[in-house]
């Protein structure tokens, strides 16, 4: 997420580009001064060198090589641009959750007219999502299983490779996470979101659209086999929750676009009963018939 412009950079020109610039410069200047001593003069051919040109030469080509590119380096970084777009998406906004995506120039402006298209033309709208029953998978399939459309749903070894699919046009729409799609600039459209307050060209969420239930939110579990002592599974807890305040794991979550909120194991075993019923009646409305 860099851009290079004629503008002051406005975080000061401190980043990669200065560091490595000051890097090559002292190099440069440094196998500049110690070739000559470094570098086996020639044997003499009756008193004259083979060549007109001394030992040294190409190497300290190569030093002054590094001590421009290192100029150059240091002198562009003052209009380095590095922005963090995460830090735009309020406290809502970065979680775990999925949102609808469509290339920029699709004709599908919203999911309503993707809806109707596939509702006219069964089979023809091709969703790339990232593996049988993945994170985006099942999302994919409830929204499109609700609306009663049918389209040719194509797994992908994970959403990097779904996502690419989309954009060489292989695919016509897909399910991505907000880190990935704030990576994709305007090359993307996104048509809906999980989100209450949304974002990222504030599409209209799913439950707007009238979808009943949850969807596209995903809960990753930490588990431990059966039988593991009570004191053990306390201090493991307690482990988590004070992680939870801990402000370095706050903000590499952050940073990932994720969100996290600890559910206990007792609160999540009433959520996980509650989805083995929706995802029960998923796989029977994909395989019925």
């Amino acid at each position: 997420m860099t851009d290079v412009s004629d503008d002051k950079a406005p975080r000061g020109w401190v980043n990669f580009n200065t560091v490595f610039g000051l890097l090559a410069i002292v190099f440069g200047v440094v196998l500049f001064i110690i070739t000559p001593d470094q570098v086996e003069r020639p044997r003499l051919l009756f008193g004259q060198k083979p060549s007109g040109l001394d030992p040294d030469f190409f190497p300290r080509m190569v030093a002054v090589f590094f001590m421009i590119v290192g100029v150059w380096l240091v002198w562009r970084a003052r209009t380095l641009r590095e922005d963090n777009h995460m830090t735009a998406l309020d406290g809502e906004g970065i979680m775990s959750v999925l949102f609808t995506i469509v290339r920029a120039d699709s004709q599908f402006k919203s999911l309503q007219s993707l809806f109707d298209f596939g509702k006219a033309n069964p089979g023809k709208v091709e969703l790339s999502h990232s593996g049988q029953w993945g994170a985006t998978m099942v999302p994919a399939a409830q929204l499109f299983n609700w609306a009663k459309v049918n389209v040719n749903m194509t797994p992908y070894r994970g959403g990097g490779p779904s996502l690419r699919a989309l954009l060489a046009g292989d695919a016509d729409v897909t399910f991505q996470f907000p880190s990935t799609i704030l990576g994709q600039g305007d090359k993307v459209r996104t048509l809906a979101c999980v989100l209450d307050e949304p974002t990222l060209g504030s599409p209209p969420t799913f439950a707007s659209l009238g979808f009943p239930g949850e969807i596209g939110e995903m809960h990753r579990i930490v588990m431990a086999p059966r039988g593991v002592p009570a004191d053990r599974l306390a201090k493991l807890r307690e482990a988590f929750v004070a992680l939870q305040d801990d402000k370095t794991y706050k903000r590499l979550i952050g940073r990932l676009g994720e969100d996290s909120n600890l559910m206990s194991g007792e609160d999540y075993e009433k959520v996980r009963v509650e989805q083995s019923k929706a995802y029960k009646a998923l796989v029977k409305s994909m395989t019925s018939g």
